[in-house]
């Protein structure tokens, strides 16, 4: 669940530590998150092939915009 809406199979529940293009469109946007900038320190669902390790608690997310997150499971 991500603000009250059950993830796509595909995807999971990210937390978004530090962002580095910020204009972009987030995949699943929310009322309250659209672009990379908004979703800053914030829970964004990803899709779980576009979401790779750096080391144990920390992942790249890519797509055409890059962005560190923390993956988050519940």
């Amino acid at each position: 669940m991500l603000h009250n809406v059950p993830l796509p199979s595909n995807f999971m529940k990210v937390t978004v530590e530090k962002v580095l293009y910020g204009d972009l469109a987030v995949l699943v946007p929310t009322s309250e998150v659209t672009i990379v900038a908004e979703a800053l320190h914030t829970f964004v669902a990803w899709p779980r092939h576009l979401v790779k390790p750096i080391d144990s608690t920390v992942y790249l997310c890519t797509n055409t915009n890059k962005l560190y997150i923390r993956y988050i499971t519940f």
